[in-house]
């Protein structure tokens, strides 16, 4: 898999400030791409806990952004780090979705390892990665859920 430069250099920094022994994953369409699927990535999202979030940022020195209103998603902890030559990382502890059943908590059950240049690191598997898409329902998470599903089936 080839990935950009910038995309490279965010997956470098995630691998190197994730603890390795903690569950955490990249979802999103980084994950879709580092299926080795072409789609356009504009950042990394990391979900974990949010003690794992939290250890991270205190680690890198990166304050967490205050709450903001979202009808769709939630997290706290939650930071964006911009760097220039990478994209951007979001770190989500506690992602909360808003869907039919009202808020409910994200969890991810399976645990992939993924080899990207020198870096390794986590995303779920194909079957959750369409299962997440859905659940988040918007118009790009579901061409990402069918780029997933051509990929898995071909």
């Amino acid at each position: 898999m080839t990935l950009s430069d910038d995309l490279q250099s965010a997956i470098d920094f995630v691998s190197a400030v994730m603890p390795a022994e903690s569950e955490w994953w990249i979802i999103g369409s980084t994950a879709v791409a580092l299926l080795g699927i072409d789609v356009a990535v504009a950042d990394v999202d990391i979900v974990a806990s949010p003690d794992i979030i939290a250890d991270v940022l205190a680690r890198i020195g990166l304050a967490p952004l205050p709450p903001k209103a979202d009808s769709r998603f939630r997290s706290a902890p939650f930071a964006r780090l911009d760097r220039p030559g990478m994209l951007p990382v979001e770190l989500m502890g506690g992602l909360h979705v808003n869907g039919a059943d009202g808020w409910q908590p994200l969890v991810v059950t399976t645990r992939q390892a993924v080899r990207a240049g020198g870096a390794t690191v986590f995303i779920p598997s194909p079957a959750e990665q369409i299962e997440i898409f859905h659940r988040f329902g918007r118009p790009k998470d579901l061409v990402r859920a069918g780029l997933v599903s051509r990929f898995t089936s071909g």
